[in-house]
């Protein structure tokens, strides 16, 4: 300790500056990058920031003793922070190193990292193993693997300090038994496609170009079987085959956003380590570039604020600003000056130390040109192939307002998935109005099961009833079952933006249940008299039997009126019902709409917004909140509606309006608290196609012609006294009736 002190006041009285012969390294990053950063950081204030930031981690860290408890707790716990803490330190202090010279930095790199070896060779597994895959400093193989990752990068940076012995003991003691340990030991995480499996490979690889090992590099790009297959297109396990496997064609990670933005991090970092030591095998070109792909997805999965969209397993709060993803963004911009991604760096309001994130910082120090990219309609196909459905998005092309509709119609997202199919999600500058949930984990809040998923993750938020999608006899999508539904995935059956008043996306999902097929049409518009875009949400139901169909959204919002036929507040609450994820959901109230439109109306944030629904048989209205039967209080207190009706062939044709607004508390100027949509019908014509129409009182009637079975045919119709002819299931055309 007392070492390390002198050091650092030496740092003190004869601060910063480069040795002349200092000869930089590193894995990640190579030495011409820290040749640049030594020369220019100080001219680009994100740079500078980023490493005079660090610096002062670095410095405070230096200043504590270093600490390598015994592993001991989960996540969450002291030691499973302190190893969390260590390895960052590590990694800091080794860029520091590399950019400074200071032997300060990698004497305190050197320090820990014999200290671990020293160690390492007398832990057993984590004494908390309540995971399938147990690690040895953490309580799962996973925080092994992410601890790898890093420790080795500082290793990397001061290899070039230590000794010859230096190295062979820290070899000998820690990197190859941390190898065998995280390969042989855990080989069914090591040949996993999944994103265990991926930090579990790249953890590996990164030891194997580290140490000079063509054998553990090999395994980790093709993971370890008696006869090795190097043909990336037909690896059958490590990195190859989760970059085939994870991902679609336009870059989209099959368990969702949340896991995509975790994942990317040894996507990314193990390219670059790939690429920075055979460039021969064109890591980034790989699959038409699908590791660019990827960030480039991840950053169309955020709204203009940043959060993610929290389809499946996710965290709420997450947003491109973490620091995965700002490493992911800084790698890919290295390899693609693309428009987006300098958005999305301006956005992230910071770099990461590499080459990528000196272009940024000095591209937008130079003020680029393209700091803001406005996002467009596009749809993020899901499967190796890409065939097995997807996330269509559709933002508005005239108006300023930053809403984002989405449809998703993905395959279910192994383990990480919910039973949302075709369900949707509506964002409106910077709000959630029709919210997915997420997940039901308080990440390393130790009270909360050490942050792991609490037990109503899978029994509520993997359910339909707490999703925006249809819901049949009360029962999730596929009956819950996780297997029907890992093979189950919608198909897109239009997506048209090319008009300049609306846009339209109609999806199919054949055998939602037993016998029953789901449509789902989602259609925006901007018309010149709209104030604000307006949203057509069309869901049919078929089958041969008559079922229950209760279609329910999840808003967010205070209500401010209803329009229903009959209401009644319940006078004690009760769960809606005993499974499926209803028996977290309290009734707070019931109604009936039987001949006239169903409406609710809410406030959130300063906007109004009305959910109204065609009535064309009586309909049970529900009013619910989320957290009956939640005695740990696991559950935010948020609500839902729910309509429900019985038939065979049922339709439920819906408005989302946002309207009005409330410009200030202060001046309490409140303006069009009301819906302006007059009337919603529904008539069939003739070949059973549906006219829908929605009359507004700016004296526009908004007309759907939806074909017969949402057939991809030519069709042709009867409408406004004109025929007209069109292609697929949708037609929509915007009709002025003279007011």
């Amino acid at each position: 300790m007392l070492k390390r002190i002198l050091f650092f006041l030496s740092f003190l009285i004869f601060p910063f500056f480069v040795r002349a012969d200092w000869q930089p390294s590193g894995l990640v990053i190579k030495a011409e990058t820290f040749a640049r950063l030594q020369k220019e950081y100080k001219q680009y204030p994100l740079m500078e920031t980023a490493v005079s930031k660090m610096k002062a981690r670095v410095d405070a860290a230096l200043e504590e003793d270093i600490d390598v408890p015994v592993p001991k707790d989960p996540a969450g716990g002291y030691t499973h922070e302190q190893h969390k803490r260590n390895y960052i330190a590590m990694y800091e202090a080794g860029i520091i190193y590399q950019i400074t010279g200071e032997n300060l930095y990698a004497e305190y790199v050197k320090e820990m990292l014999m200290t671990y070896a020293q160690m390492f060779p007398t832990l057993g597994l984590h004494p908390v193993e309540k995971s399938y895959a147990p690690g040895k400093l953490f309580w799962q193989c996973l925080n092994d693997d992410n601890w790898v990752v890093f420790s080795i990068q500082a290793y990397s940076f001061i290899q070039d300090f230590l000794t010859k012995e230096d190295r062979q003991w820290m070899e000998q003691q820690l990197w190859r038994p941390y190898a065998k340990f995280l390969m042989d030991e855990n080989l069914k995480v090591f040949n996993r496609v999944h994103n265990h499996g991926l930090w579990d490979v790249a953890a590996v690889g990164m030891i194997g170009y580290a140490l000079g090992d063509e054998a553990l590099v090999k395994y980790s790009l093709f993971g370890k079987f008696e006869e090795l297959e190097e043909d990336p297109e037909k690896a059958a396990a490590g990195f190859y085959a989760n970059v085939n496997e994870l991902f679609s064609p336009t870059g989209y990670y099959t368990e969702g956003p949340y896991y995509h933005r975790y994942a990317i991090t040894p996507f990314l970092v193990f390219a670059q380590v790939i690429h920075n030591n055979e460039p021969e095998r064109n890591i980034f070109q790989y699959r038409d570039g699908l590791l660019l792909k990827a960030v480039k997805a991840l950053v169309q999965l955020s709204d203009d604020e940043g959060r993610f969209l929290p389809y499946n397993d996710a965290i709420k709060e997450m947003s491109i600003k973490a620091p995965a993803a700002v490493e992911a963004v800084d790698l890919a911009y290295e390899h693609e000056q693309s428009v987006h991604l300098l958005a999305a760096a301006n956005l992230q309001g910071e770099v990461k130390i590499s080459l990528g994130g000196l272009i940024i910082a000095q591209e937008l120090a130079e003020g680029a040109s393209h700091r803001t990219a406005v996002k467009k309609s596009a749809v993020l196909t899901d499967g190796p192939a890409g065939d097995k459905g997807g996330i269509a998005f559709l933002y508005p092309e005239q108006s300023e307002n930053n809403g984002l509709l989405t449809l998703k119609f993905t395959q279910h997202g192994l383990s990480h998935g919910h039973f949302d199919k075709l369900s949707l999600l509506f964002r409106y500058q910077g709000h959630d109005i029709l919210q997915d949930y997420g997940a039901v984990r308080f990440v390393n809040v130790k009270a909360k099961e050490g942050g792991r998923y609490l037990p109503e993750n899978k029994n509520f938020a993997h359910q339909s009833a707490c999703h925006n999608t249809l819901i049949v006899d009360g029962k999730s999508h596929f009956n819950g079952d996780f297997r029907l539904s890992s093979q189950k995935f919608g198909e897109l059956l239009q997506f048209d933006t090319a008009h300049q008043d609306y846009q339209v996306v109609t999806a199919r999902q054949q055998d939602l249940y037993q016998g029953v097929d789901m449509y789902r049409t989602i259609i925006q518009i901007e018309d010149e008299k709209l104030n604000d875009p307006l949203y057509i949400d069309i869901v049919k139901a078929e089958s041969e039997e008559v079922h229950e169909y209760q279609l329910a959204y999840q808003y967010k919002g205070q209500i401010m009126s209803k329009q229903l036929e009959t209401y009644e507040a319940a006078k004690s609450w009760k769960a809606m019902g005993a499974n499926h994820g209803f028996q977290y959901i309290w009734e707070v109230g019931k109604g009936h709409a039987v001949s006239q439109d169903s409406r609710l109306t809410f406030l959130n944030g300063s906007k109004f917004f009305s959910l109204r629904t065609h009535v064309d048989q009586p309909t049970e209205i529900t009013l619910g909140r989320y957290g009956a039967n939640d005695p740990e209080n696991n559950l935010r207190t948020e609500p839902a509606y729910f309509l429900k009706k019985s038939g065979q062939d049922i339709w439920f044709v819906s408005t989302i309006e946002p309207h009005g607004f409330i410009r200030s508390a202060t001046d309490e100027l409140v303006a069009d608290t009301e819906s302006q949509i007059l009337k919603i019908s529904r008539e069939v014509q003739e070949n059973d196609i549906q006219l829908i129409e929605l009359h507004h009182d700016n004296g526009n009637i908004y007309q759907v012609l939806v074909a017969s079975d949402f057939s991809l045919a030519d069709h042709r119709s009867k409408l406004n006294g004109r025929e007209v002819e069109w292609e697929g299931p949708i037609y929509v055309n915007i009709y002025s009736s003279g007011i």
